[in-house]
């Protein structure tokens, strides 16, 4: 049921309950047994009417903040990564860091992020990550976390993950095909050289 059904609907039954009120009030019942029977329906009146509106305001409200939601995610372009607000309203009093270990660790806050506008996540080495597979290769994955506001000063949380797999694919998407081959072959050759290292480790172990 949507918001313009149940206003419909609020409205027919506060008229029926009036009507049945003011049945009571001109009918032949009369004295205590009226007045104690008007005084009942107009507390179920009443009550219904109060539960009614609180869930109409609400309903209203949460129709208001999907409308304006901010959906804050980090992504990871050519140039650096960046926290960029995909959604429909703004987000404010942006409280985040990003982190690859436990020795890079950076903090990333703002005001107001518009829908469409993005904060960028410089210095070092978050702008090599993109580019440079020698340091790809010595984390797991970019990770974020923080909270925002919405604009009814609700506070949401944020979370993201970005592994490395997924930036290497990213660098592949950028290569021509030939270039493409040569790094996929490189790729293989790394995972065959862990594999044997693996292999040689059980070895010496047994």
């Amino acid at each position: 049921m949507n918001l313009d059904q149940k206003y419909f609907y609020a409205i027919i039954a506060v008229i029926i309950l009036l009507g049945l009120a003011t049945a009571v009030l001109t009918s032949e019942i009369t004295g205590p047994e009226a007045t104690a029977l008007s005084t009942i329906l107009l507390a179920v009146l009443t009550a219904w009417y109060a539960v009614t509106t609180r869930e109409l305001v609400e309903e209203t409200r949460l129709a208001k903040k999907r409308e304006h939601q901010p959906a804050l995610e980090i992504k990871v372009l050519p140039s650096g990564p960046r926290l960029t607000n995909l959604g429909s309203g703004p987000a404010f009093r942006i409280k985040a860091h990003v982190t690859l270990d436990s020795e890079h660790y950076k903090r990333v806050k703002a005001k107001q992020l518009a829908p469409g506008d993005f904060i960028r996540i410089s210095g070092d080495p978050y702008e090599r990550l993109p580019t440079d597979e020698t340091l790809r290769s010595e984390y797991d994955a970019l990770h974020l976390e923080g909270t925002y506001k919405d604009i009814f000063d609700d506070k949401d949380d944020l979370s993201g993950v970005i592994t490395m797999s997924e930036l290497e694919q990213l660098e592949l998407a950028r290569l021509n095909p030939e270039e493409q081959i040569h790094q996929e072959l490189r790729q293989t050759r790394k995972e065959m050289a862990q594999l044997r290292e693996s292999i040689n480790n059980l070895d010496e172990g047994g």
